[in-house]
């Protein structure tokens, strides 16, 4: 059974998925998931609530039992190894950070469970404060922390053991639009710096996207389209993707499912499609479009370019391209 590669680039795989299941019973949570990451690569890891992006984490973890499959890490099989003796970092969109601990005292603790010196984990601990950007908060108390200095906190714990992989569960789910954000660039720049593997689960496709070298998504239980994020983006295979990455035009024509760029809608007098236009930009030398299709029940996003621009309110009608479509399966 083959797992599907994580763009190495001559790099050796650090972490393989081989049909991988987990199953409660009847309910298949994980179905023969395959995945092959490469050493420093950062994976993300998306999809709706409940198709098992979580499951995969802690099934890595050692936190749920496999049905069936193998897990390796660093080329050791991780079937039996108890969660503390696998070499991972976690971290949480709870943070679980020790409130009776000082911010130096919560990153200390996986450095103090490896029987590290003190001086050793006196030096440890200020070097990844400082990478996450908290250097001068080791004394501070974790009940004084806002959300986002928190999530360093927990950054910097999980990184500090140094460890093979450095595993992310909706780190930054709870936070404001604008610290996500800046937490999102401040996350890729550790990445870089430290040279980690990370595995990153989240619902926010534009936070996967700016973070990860590699994309999995996920559709129950199963993986439906990997890649790096230009070639998701660019060429969805199936309908489910195009719709899940936010791809507003996405038709029907002779009865087959297709994508359609942009470009490929145009304002025709004899036009069959019936766009009523919602919002007008002027982008690179053109205008950018955007309304909705006149449906008899429902309304569906359309964005196409023009030379010229409508009002808001104007109604258009718009032909499609059919030569520059891009099938999808159903």
């Amino acid at each position: 059974m083959t797992a599907e590669p994580a763009e190495h680039e001559g790099r050796e795989t650090e972490l393989l998925l081989q049909g991988v299941t987990v199953s409660y019973g009847e309910k298949v949570a994980l179905s023969a998931v395959n995945l092959d990451v490469a050493a420093e690569a950062v994976v993300a890891v998306i999809g709706p609530s409940g198709c098992g992006k979580s499951t995969m984490l802690r099934a890595i973890a050692g936190l749920e039992p496999l049905t069936e499959g193998e897990i390796e890490l660093g080329g050791r099989s991780l079937r039996g190894v108890p969660t503390h003796q696998r070499d991972l970092g976690l971290m949480f969109q709870e943070h679980a950070l020790f409130p009776h601990r000082s911010v130096a005292g919560n990153v200390a603790f996986g450095l103090e469970r490896k029987g590290r010196t003190e001086s050793e984990i006196r030096e440890r601990v200020g070097e990844v404060l400082e990478l996450v950007g908290m250097d001068g908060f080791g004394s501070r108390s974790i009940e004084a922390l806002s959300g986002g200095e928190a999530q360093r906190v927990a950054l910097a714990r999980a990184l500090a053991p140094t460890p093979r992989l450095l595993m992310l569960d909706e780190p930054l789910g709870s936070l404001d639009r604008v610290l996500r954000q800046q937490l999102t660039g401040d996350l890729r720049e550790v990445f870089a710096r430290t040279g980690v593997t990370a595995i990153h689960v989240t619902h926010d496709q534009s936070e996967a996207f700016a973070l990860a070298d590699h994309v999995v998504i996920l559709r129950a239980g199963r993986i439906e389209q990997q890649g790096s994020p230009a070639d998701l983006w660019r060429h969805p295979t199936s309908r489910f993707v195009a719709e899940f990455l936010g791809h507003p035009n996405v038709w029907e024509v002779d009865g087959r499912h297709v994508l359609t760029p942009v470009t490929a809608l145009q304002p025709d007098p004899n036009g069959s499609i019936v766009v009523r236009v919602d919002r007008v930009e002027f982008q690179e030398g053109r205008f950018r479009i955007t309304g909705a299709e006149a449906l008899l029940v429902s309304e569906r996003v359309v964005v196409f370019d023009s030379d010229t621009a409508p009002a808001v309110g104007d109604h258009l009608r718009l032909a499609l391209d059919k030569s520059q479509v891009y099938p999808l399966a159903d």
